[in-house]
């Protein structure tokens, strides 16, 4: 409500007042844009660009591990374990970054597995490219030189795809897509889908040029807290071209497996 001595105030003070505190207006372009011209965030990562104020605590150092897989499979009455995981430690743009997976029966044979120590460049805000060794630590004990690329695609799908050469000059890959779907904010289906591919035959290994193996899988867990996820699905697990001839006659080319395993990160 206006009283009587709001409106003396606003006859005795007039429009000189209101000048006095009304914020001054640029009269170009000149009076608003920064002089330095556009700042990208590498200039500032690099420090190249002196900000007034507090600093901004981004790039910081951190570590991270993420077991996406720790599981049973039936594997059609040969059940095995498998494990398939990663951690990493650095900021935004390098990381060192190390993974490993594999898979035995349960009975004590171990039939593949391996671990990768890896550089990890940070190349546009969702993509990855890493270079480093892999070692394969059944047997035979295997050296392999590392490229990859890993990221997210349209619809967040997680892809990764490796390309090595081993120490005896073959050169193979891998290409994996996995998708979280919420069903829930805690119940998540997740879809899975991995291929080998092989330049040259490698008998020693069983490998055959072409696209070696190949799998799809389905699983889905409840997140009882972000960090820790139990789930249950189904996996398939198949050996084709060159690869699926040269097995033994009458061992079966591929598999399907109930799985049921704990998802965990930090």
């Amino acid at each position: 409500m206006i009283r009587p001595h709001h409106l003396l105030l606003l006859a005795v003070s007039g429009p000189a007042a209101a000048q006095e505190t009304a914020p001054a207006v640029p009269e170009g372009i000149a009076d608003v844009r920064d002089p330095r011209g556009p700042v990208s965030a590498e200039a500032l990562g690099r420090g190249e660009i002196d900000v007034p104020g507090d600093p901004v605590h981004d790039n910081e150092f951190r570590i991270h591990g993420n077991l996406g897989r720790l599981e049973y499979q039936s594997n059609e009455g040969e059940a095995k374990y498998v494990w398939d995981g990663f951690a990493y430690a650095g900021g935004d743009y390098d990381r060192l970054w190390v993974e490993s997976e594999g898979e035995g029966l349960f009975d004590g044979e171990l039939e593949a597995g391996d671990v990768q120590v890896l550089y990890s460049r940070a190349i546009t805000p969702y993509w990855n490219a890493q270079a480093g060794v892999r070692y394969d630590f059944a047997e035979p004990e295997l050296w392999y030189g590392v490229v990859a690329l890993k990221g997210l695609n349209v619809y967040w799908s997680e892809i990764a795809a490796d390309a090595y050469l081993s120490e005896e000059g073959d050169v193979s890959g891998a290409f994996e897509i996995e998708y979280d779907a919420l069903l829930t904010q805690r119940l998540i289906a997740q879809p899975r889908f991995e291929m080998g591919l092989q330049a040259q035959d490698v008998p020693d290994l069983g490998l055959g040029a072409g696209i070696t193996n190949i799998e799809a899988g389905l699983r889905v867990r409840y997140e009882i807290a972000r960090e820790f996820a139990p789930y249950v699905g189904v996996s398939w697990a198949r050996r084709v071209g060159e690869t699926a001839a040269m097995q033994d006659p009458g061992e079966d080319s591929g598999s399907v497996s109930f799985v049921a395993g704990i998802r965990i990160w930090f």
